[in-house]
């Protein structure tokens, strides 16, 4: 299982070679971040010296608050290399391929537009796209101010039972008809705001990247109502 210390070392020649990256924690970011996190993640293994790099892209305004690999994949090694923390010329391995596989993502990925485009649109297989995620879907329509299909979704929502037999569906639920229908019902762009803006930064905190995020307005707090 790589370490903290283990993953600063390893990635410490792709930092060098591409100086706007930065690690926080397991995950190499570009700053600034504002509503969508694209990150490498150096991901643990069962095995001592084992790791298994992904990227992936996600919006900061879901209040589950965690970093999913749902929007992206595992960066594979080249032929004949193991991804292990102790093979010779592993820091160069390990940029080389994710400069080709990876790096070129995260940096295309950064607005909520590029990721609802990229997260609808841009993946295989089920289960991987955003319109399949009823309640993701449901905040990025509520960030992009698209409030008809927002209010359609969560009516839809709020008749469901849990499909995933587990508490966190039935507290999903229970935010959407306690505080995010209300104010979809009426509207209220601000009390919106207000919410995504405090799920944002709970993520932030607890993703460790603080000091990388930049506050900014949603696209329902700067574009006019029709």
């Amino acid at each position: 299982m790589t370490t903290a210390a283990g993953v600063k070392n390893l990635v410490q020649l792709l930092l060098a070679r591409h100086p706007k990256l930065v690690l926080a924690r397991r995950l190499i970011v570009l700053p600034p971040i504002r509503h969508v996190i694209s990150a490498i993640l150096i991901d643990r293994t069962s095995m001592p010296v084992g790791f298994t790099p992904c990227w992936a892209t996600n919006c900061l305004f879901d209040p589950q608050h965690e970093f999913y690999l749902s929007y992206g994949s595992r960066i594979f090694p080249p032929p004949g290399v193991d991804w292990e923390i102790d093979r010779p010329n592993i820091q160069l391995e390990l940029a080389e391929t994710v400069e080709q596989s990876g790096l070129p993502e995260i940096r295309a990925i950064k607005t909520i537009e590029h990721f609802r485009d990229f997260a609808t649109h841009g993946l295989e297989g089920p289960g991987r796209r955003l319109n399949e995620n009823q309640l993701q879907n449901l905040y990025v329509q509520i960030a992009m101010g698209q409030f008809d299909e927002a209010e359609k979704a969560c009516n839809y929502l709020k008749q469901r039972r849990s499909i995933y037999s587990h508490a966190c569906f039935d507290a999903d639920i229970r935010r959407i008809k306690e505080l995010v229908g209300p104010l979809l019902l009426a509207r209220d762009r601000g009390g919106l705001a207000a919410l995504l803006h405090e799920w944002e930064e709970i993520t932030v905190n607890k993703l460790g990247l603080k000091k990388h995020w930049q506050p900014s307005p949603f696209p329902l707090e700067t574009v006019k109502p029709e």
